[in-house]
Formats: C-alpha cells, sequence, structure tokens
C-alpha cells in the first residue's frame, strides 16, 4: 500500500502541472512544455547529480520538481521491509570482517555493523542481502537512495507541488476567462408582418428569379 500511495502521488503532482499545460493555446506546445518540464524533473531528481552538486540559481529545480522526492520513498517503500523479518532476502552473501579486501561495510552512511560480500559473485554486483542494506549500498552511488524513512516529508514535498501546479491552473483559467468577451443575449424575436410589409414582402419573393 506504501509504494501505490507514493507512485499515486507521484503521478498526481505531474497531473496537475499536465492540466496548467492544457491551457496552451496551442496543443503541440503545451505537449512540449509538458514533456520538458517531465526531463527537467528527471534530470534534477538526483539520481545523476546530488543536489548540493547542482548550483544556484538551478538548485531550485531540485526542490519544485516532483520526481526526486517521489523517487526516494518509492524505493524506500519498496526495499525497507525486505529481508528484514528472516524471510526471503537474498541468500548470496555471507558475512566477513570489514577489514579484509573485498568485503563491504554495513557502515555505509555511518552506521556501525558487520560486513558482507557475495561469493561468486564480482563486487559491483553485490549490494546485500535485505533491504535496508541493498539500499545503503547503492545509496552510496546513488545518494538519493537510503535506508532512513523520510516518507512524510516527501509525500508532503509531492503534495505541496501537486497543490502549487492546481493553483497555477487556476489562475491561468481565470486570467484566460477574464480575457474571453462576455456573451450576449441574442436578440430577440422579430415582431411579425402583417398588412402592408406582409403584402410586399410576397410581392417581392413572387418576382424575384
Amino acid at each position: 500500500p506504501t509504494v501505490w500511495l507514493v507512485f499515486g502521488t507521484f503521478l498526481v503532482a505531474f497531473e496537475m502541472a499536465a492540466q496548467l499545460f492544457s491551457l496552451d493555446g496551442k496543443v503541440l506546445f503545451g505537449l512540449l512544455n509538458f514533456q520538458n518540464l517531465w526531463f527537467t524533473s528527471f534530470i534534477f531528481s538526483g539520481i545523476f547529480v546530488t543536489r548540493e552538486d547542482v548550483i544556484w540559481p538551478l538548485r531550485i529545480f531540485t526542490y519544485i520538481l516532483p520526481f526526486g522526492w517521489g523517487t526516494r520513498s518509492f524505493f524506500w517503500a519498496l526495499f525497507h521491509d525486505w529481508g528484514v523479518d528472516g524471510s526471503g532476502g537474498f541468500s548470496g552473501t555471507a558475512p566477513c570482517d570489514p577489514g579484509l579486501p573485498g568485503c563491504f561495510s554495513d557502515a555505509v552512511r555511518g552506521s556501525p555493523g558487520t560486513g558482507f560480500f557475495c561469493p561468486g559473485l564480482p563486487a559491483v554486483e553485490c549490494w546485500g542481502d535485505v533491504g535496508p542494506r541493498i539500499l545503503d549500498s547503492i545509496g552510496s552511488v546513488y545518494r538519493i537512495l537510503t535506508s532512513e524513512n523520510t516518507l512524510a516529508a516527501d509525500l508532503g514535498y509531492l503534495v505541496a507541488i501537486a497543490a502549487a501546479f492546481k493553483a497555477l491552473y487556476l489562475l491561468r483559467l481565470a486570467s484566460l476567462l477574464r480575457l474571453r468577451a462576455v456573451p450576449r443575449r441574442p436578440p430577440a424575436a422579430l415582431p411579425p408582418l402583417d398588412g402592408p410589409q406582409r403584402q410586399t414582402l410576397l410581392t417581392v419573393n413572387d418576382v424575384a428569379p
């Protein structure tokens, strides 16, 4: 359920952005603007470059776009309890002394723990046996991933981003409606013709080719 909650909130944030761009005067431009927003959000998600390494003012994109917030909690919800209760997990790891060559330490983020290695597997394929260990191991390369629970904060950011896009959509819609001419009531029906007017109309219709 947590995975779907994060994924659903993530999609709602982009849906609100799509509503905003749907107000563009040209459909193709609106589509391209939304595509540019998605790609920019992906680039500044923290997967490739950490937030701290992005220079200002470009760093603002790492805060106001939803991809980074959704990705961090999505993978946490997917892996944080995997194999922790003793069921499941990856059985290809073995404990070792962190001081030995080829032994990975659990203290990737400063937390003490025993080391591990994967017999028969190269080091680049050895990430751990349970979810938190795997998250911290991969997080040593892709810093956006962590075993730390940031679910509440990430959902808060996603909801705030969705609300901001929705507010911009409503403001833009209101401004467009104010620019349109006020609809006018159609003119009343003409009074029926009688007397000389009716006779003249009939005469003109009779002589028309």
